[in-house]
Order: structure tokens, then C-alpha cells, then sequence
């Protein structure tokens, strides 16, 4: 069993929870990772930097999303619920506190989209990392999402990785109660199968970022060429599933049954 001390905001006192396992989805700075003596590696931090913004949408973009390259740096806009949209834009270095107003300039510049005017809900500045927790788990506890992972936003894919997680690891705890199955074998197949499909995912965004953050006017016309390669006919198919990363593999146990170690 595992005794976890929880307080609800604005109270001192702490209320004891006991459970069978604990799963700690508790951000990139964990304090259920912390408290387990879980270790991180793989460590990096990357050069990109970004300023990010919500507004309100009036770009007549709708549902979709675009990514913006130019030679200044590249901008990533996508739809968010209540009729907002998120505009992602790499910067020299970090901008602190966020200058709203240094983003819309810079939007217009890159994109031509003019964010003047535009309610603005959230601003905030961002570096970009990658790691990886030692384990998934230790005993009774695993971690799920950036608790045990981080990497590069290009593709938005840390939430997603996530969400595979608890998918994962939803169908070994539902095999541990309903059939008895051995939850440290369970949780090995978890931390071996999750640990790979970060590596693919963190691999995919890391190529992704390193090509859409190159500056300058060389870069720039290189990155079009190869870009215009990768939408001819030859890969125009696969292309959209991977670089939307559709194809990481091991969301699912019971996909791996056969692959059981």
C-alpha cells in the first residue's frame, strides 16, 4: 500500500491518503517523481527559445493548424477551445517577463496575420528540454506524462506521449485487480514499452525543431527544398502520420501481448 499526505490549496493541514498504487501526473517538476527518489537522465536543454501567447481567434484559420518558417525564426499556430488560438513564436533568447507586444510584431512580420486588436487570455516564455526518468516506477508508484518525460513541443507531442501513458499503464492496473496478474511484472513491461516510445517521439520532435528553428537566408532556402521533397508523391502518404506521430509505437499492453518480456 501507499500512504500519500495531500492539502488542499489555502489549508496547512495535511489529509492522509491510502491506496493501493499511486501514479504521479504531476508536471515536469514532480513532486511524487522527487519524493520516490526517482532520478532523471538523459538531461538537455535546447538553444530554441519561445514566446507564446492565446488570443483571441480572428485569423479565419479555424480548425486548423500551421507552422510558419522564415529566415527570422518560425512561428506555430494552432486552434484552442472558446474560440482562441495559440501562436508559439521563436525568439533570440528568453523574454522575460512575455512582451505581448514584441510577439504580435513579430507574428505580423513572419506570417502576415495581425494580431492587433485581438483579446489576449495568457502569455508566457519557454525554453525547450529533454529528459527522461530512470525508471517509471518504483514499488507501488509510477509516473505518467512529463513526470517521467520531457521533450521538444515541435509537434505537440509531450501531451499526447502522455496520454499513451495512462492509457498503458490504465490497462495493466485494470489486469493487476480484475485477473491478479503480478503488477511488477506489469509495471517492467510498462517502464521497457513506454521508455521506447519516448525515444521515438523525443527522437521525431527533436529532427522536427532542429529543422524548423535554422536561420538565416541559406537555411531557410535549404529548408524549403527539403520540405518541398518530403510533400512530392514519394512520401506525401506516410508523411502526415508521422510527422503527426501517429505511428509511435507501444500506446497500448494489449498490443504487446505478443512482445510480452
Amino acid at each position: 500500500m501507499v500512504t500519500a499526505g495531500v492539502k488542499k490549496a489555502g489549508s496547512a493541514e495535511a489529509e492522509h491518503i491510502t491506496a493501493s498504487f499511486l501514479v504521479g501526473c504531476d508536471g515536469h517538476r514532480s513532486i511524487v517523481r522527487n519524493l520516490s527518489g526517482i532520478k532523471l537522465t538523459e538531461e538537455k536543454e535546447y538553444p530554441a527559445c519561445f514566446l507564446m501567447a492565446d488570443f483571441a481567434d480572428n485569423s479565419g484559420l479555424g480548425r486548423e493548424a500551421h507552422l510558419f518558417f522564415s529566415c527570422h525564426g518560425s512561428v506555430e499556430s494552432f486552434p484552442l477551445p472558446k474560440g482562441q488560438r495559440r501562436w508559439i513564436l521563436q525568439t533570440d533568447h528568453p523574454i522575460n517577463p512575455p512582451d505581448t507586444e514584441l510577439l504580435i510584431r513579430d507574428v505580423q512580420r513572419r506570417t502576415g496575420y495581425d494580431l492587433k486588436g485581438s483579446k489576449c487570455f495568457s502569455e508566457s516564455t519557454f525554453r525547450t528540454r529533454r529528459f527522461v526518468c530512470q525508471s517509471y516506477y518504483s514499488h507501488r508508484v509510477a509516473l505518467c506524462g512529463d513526470a517521467a518525460h520531457v521533450m521538444s513541443p515541435v509537434g505537440g507531442q509531450g501531451m499526447n506521449t502522455g496520454f499513451a501513458d495512462t492509457e498503458f499503464l490504465a490497462e495493466a492496473l485494470f489486469r493487476h485487480f480484475s485477473n491478479s496478474e503480478d503488477f511488477q511484472s506489469l509495471f517492467e513491461d510498462y517502464d521497457h514499452f513506454r521508455r521506447i516510445a519516448f525515444k521515438v517521439a523525443a527522437t521525431r520532435a527533436e529532427r522536427g525543431m532542429w529543422m524548423g528553428t535554422r536561420r538565416g537566408t541559406l537555411a531557410s532556402a535549404l529548408r524549403f527544398l527539403l520540405v518541398k521533397a518530403l510533400l512530392s508523391p514519394i512520401f506525401k502518404k506516410s508523411l502526415p502520420d508521422y510527422f503527426a506521430m501517429l505511428t509511435i509505437p507501444y500506446r497500448s499492453l494489449k498490443a504487446n501481448d505478443n512482445g510480452h518480456h
